[in-house]
C-alpha cells in the first residue's frame, strides 16, 4: 500500500538571524524578500521507488553575499541516491550529517534550484 511522503527543507541565512522552513508543495519567504518553494516528483510512494525532490530559492531583493546553509532531513524509509545532488543541472556533492542532506553556499543572485534523488528503502 503507498505511503505519503513526508519531507522538509531548511535554508538558513546566516549572521542575519534568519531561517526559512518549507513543507513540501508550499511557499515560505521572509524579511530578506527570499522565498523557497520545494516540489517533489511525487506524493506517494512503495519500497523501491525513486522520488526527486527540488527546492526552488528565488531573491526578489538584492543579491545576497553572505553564508547560506540548506539543510534537508531524510527519513529513516529513504537513502540518498549517490550522484543526484544538483545545483541549477549542475553536480554538487552535499555533507552529510547523520540523517541531513546540507549544501553551503555563499551567493544568492536571483534564483537557485536544488534537486536531488532518494530511493525509498521500507
Amino acid at each position: 500500500m503507498p505511503s505519503k511522503i513526508e519531507n522538509q527543507a531548511e535554508l538558513d541565512v546566516q549572521f542575519c538571524g534568519e531561517s526559512l522552513t518549507v513543507e513540501s508543495n508550499t511557499v515560505v519567504a521572509n524579511r530578506l524578500d527570499v522565498v523557497m518553494v520545494k516540489t517533489q516528483s511525487c506524493d506517494y510512494f512503495m519500497k523501491g521507488s525513486i522520488v526527486t525532490f527540488c527546492v526552488e530559492i528565488k531573491n526578489n531583493g538584492n543579491p545576497l553575499e553572505l553564508p547560506m546553509v540548506f539543510r534537508d532531513k531524510l527519513y529513516g524509509y529513504v537513502e540518498y541516491v549517490d550522484g543526484s545532488f544538483t545545483v541549477d543541472g549542475v553536480s554538487k556533492t552535499p555533507e552529510f550529517h547523520g540523517n541531513e542532506l546540507t549544501y553551503r553556499f555563499n551567493t544568492l543572485n536571483k534564483s537557485m534550484k536544488l534537486c536531488f534523488k532518494v530511493k525509498v528503502k521500507s
